[in-house]
């Protein structure tokens, strides 16, 4: 395998490529091509141009790559399905290794990197964008089975968000009352359009059922716009399931 070198602008030190953003040079930071003087972004674009520079008596020659079916980004070939995108948990659960984890110290900065980073409007409607698709696409990842501030219980390998959840289905096992989870989304108004996702199905009376705790303004709206049949579970209906006394109107 050949492995491609570069001699570090600063202290002439030569280092291979894949480490050349990673050398600790004693000098300040190369972004600026000694051939062209093109001035790159970080040390690893300033590695890739230099070994590319037109101007560069050693430049490598890519030319049998650029005509051939092997030239392609890793996008590219992502988009024509000819490999699948991966990271470092995926490759941990294809090679059966425990899960990564994030140190604190790493975890911090990218709060911060966050933090620091600029929303402005056309950036806010490009995610908001993409989070709707990502709802619309993978409905079962975005219940609120699978969200919350309670804790998630697994009751015969259903997910359920909270005692209240399961303590209404359990009450409809009990009645023999088929309680599906919703994987159907409804649009409602909300200081813009947004997507209310119902926790349970009850085919038999076609109704909807939300099992609410602490109930917002934005909870009305949603209920208020909902164009089916929706049962809501409080805490009083709780009460009554907890003593039998609970039936069904609708």
């Amino acid at each position: 395998m050949i492995r491609y070198k570069t001699s570090c602008l600063k202290c002439n030190l030569e280092v291979q490529n894949r480490y050349f953003e990673t050398h600790k040079c004693k000098s300040t930071s190369v972004l600026e091509c000694t051939f062209c003087g093109r001035l790159s972004k970080n040390l690893n674009s300033a590695a890739q141009h230099l070994v590319r520079c037109k101007n560069n008596p050693n430049q490598i020659d890519l030319s049998h790559l650029k005509n051939g079916a092997n030239f392609s980004s890793y996008t590219d070939r992502i988009k024509r399905g000819e490999i699948a995108p991966a990271n470092q948990y995926t490759k941990a659960a294809k090679l059966g290794l425990p899960k990564p984890s994030i140190s604190a110290e790493l975890l911090e900065k990218l709060k911060e990197a966050n933090r620091c980073r600029i929303w402005d409007n056309a950036a806010r409607q490009k995610h908001s964008t993409s989070m709707k698709k990502a709802v619309e696409d993978n409905p079962e990842s975005y219940t609120s089975s699978n969200r919350g501030r309670t804790k998630q219980i697994i009751y015969k390998g259903k997910k359920f968000q909270g005692g209240w959840e399961l303590k209404f289905y359990q009450w409809c096992e009990s009645k023999s009352i088929v309680c599906e989870r919703n994987l159907t989304g409804f649009s409602y108004e909300w200081n813009g359009k947004r997507t209310y996702y119902p926790d349970f199905y009850l085919p038999k009376l076609d109704a909807y059922v939300e099992v609410k705790g602490y109930k917002t303004e934005r909870d009305k709206a949603k209920w208020h716009q909902f164009p089916h049949k929706l049962l809501i579970v409080e805490k009083h209906s709780i009460y009554r399931i907890d003593r039998d006394i609970f039936h069904i109107e609708i």
